[in-house]
């Protein structure tokens, strides 16, 4: 019985570890002076958490794929691609939150960077919270690969929109932080 309630503390202590986390980058939004537009950071949120578990479930789902080909091994990726939205929606929508809060700190690939990395901590954080140690290693790498594909991918539209609009200069800008 001890064994259970400290196991159970453990697990709501990286809970509270991945809220932190999120909060911690909203201080340091709010403490950049940086203006905070809600609908952009619950925009990010809501893409990452949409994105986010599918990406992840369609890298695992590769791997299957080598080992079962046929329909057989299309209808696993697409049930690996339905079901991670219960492992992966939580910590997609906190590194979507982080995402979201960094993007006018942090530019160009120094934010993909941090993303992926801050990704890989919410899937590892929930990870441990749900499972414990079991599966941390695969869940920060997927969730890490998923961070890294969907900023890349944010990255990209804005610098083709920058392109479109003429506004070379905004492509490579660092952001608040003055990090590149």
């Amino acid at each position: 019985e001890g064994l259970m309630a400290t196991d159970s503390v453990w697990k709501w202590a990286f809970l509270l570890a991945l809220l932190l986390v999120v909060a911690g980058v909203a201080l340091l939004r709010h403490r950049s002076g940086c203006p905070f537009r809600i609908g952009q950071v619950l925009g990010s949120a809501l893409m990452f958490g949409l994105l986010g578990p599918p990406l992840g479930g369609l890298m695992l789902g590769l791997g299957v794929l080598v080992i079962e080909s046929g329909s057989r091994g299309i209808g696993l990726l697409l049930f690996l691609m339905l079901a991670s939205y219960l492992l992966g929606l939580v910590p997609a929508v906190a590194g979507g939150l982080c995402a979201g809060l960094l993007r006018p700190l942090i530019g160009g690939w120094a934010r993909v960077v941090v993303v992926a990395w801050l990704c890989a901590l919410t899937s590892t954080l929930f990870g441990l919270a749900i499972f414990g140690l079991k599966g941390t290693p695969l869940l920060l790498l997927l969730g890490g690969l998923s961070g890294l594909v969907l900023e890349a991918a944010w990255l990209a539209g804005q610098c083709l929109r920058a392109w479109r609009d003429g506004k070379s200069e905004n492509r490579g800008q660092s952001g608040v932080l003055g990090i590149f």
